[in-house]
């Protein structure tokens, strides 16, 4: 089996090494876990962490956009207070509710008021830096772009 090494890895770039080890295959399963582990934090850490977690690095030149849904009809001891889930009656429908890590990360920068700062952020990203699948990075940009500029209430820049 032959190891290919392009520019990135050669300049000693562990996070580029572990990011083509690893790609995203696991963390787009984490969509769920991540969505409830921001909830419990505080606005500003959570910006903070989402921002680490989905925005792109150097080492990693990626956009995360991963979606999940909360399980739909959890059994009545493993219900939890996410998303407005709670123990329910036996009849009673309840989850199915759509998430994003990347949702959550802009309705947080919306509340701490650095949607502009969020924007430049992602705008700023070079998808083609790096990245070994440009035109999905590249849509993907568009999309957070989109996104933001929708919970900034400009629908004509989306």
């Amino acid at each position: 089996m032959a190891l290919q090494v392009n520019a990135r890895h050669a300049n000693g770039d562990d996070g580029a090494a572990l990011h083509s080890i690893f790609a995203e295959q696991h963390v787009s399963e984490s969509a769920l876990a991540d969505h409830w582990y921001a909830e419990s934090l505080d606005p500003d850490a959570r910006y903070q962490w989402l921002s680490e977690r989905l925005l792109p690095t150097p080492g990693r030149p990626v956009l995360r956009i991963q979606a999940a849904f909360t399980p739909t009809d959890p059994g009545p001891y493993q219900t939890n207070s996410h998303d407005g889930v709670v123990t329910a009656n036996l009849g009673t429908a309840v989850g199915g509710v759509f998430v994003s890590p990347l949702l959550d990360l802009i309705d947080t920068a919306a509340e701490l008021d650095r949607l502009a700062e969020l924007r430049d952020r992602v705008a700023s990203w070079d998808p083609a830096s790096g990245s070994d699948r440009s035109v999905e990075a590249t849509i993907d940009q568009a999309a957070a772009i989109a996104l933001i500029e929708i919970a900034a209430g400009d629908a004509a820049a989306a």
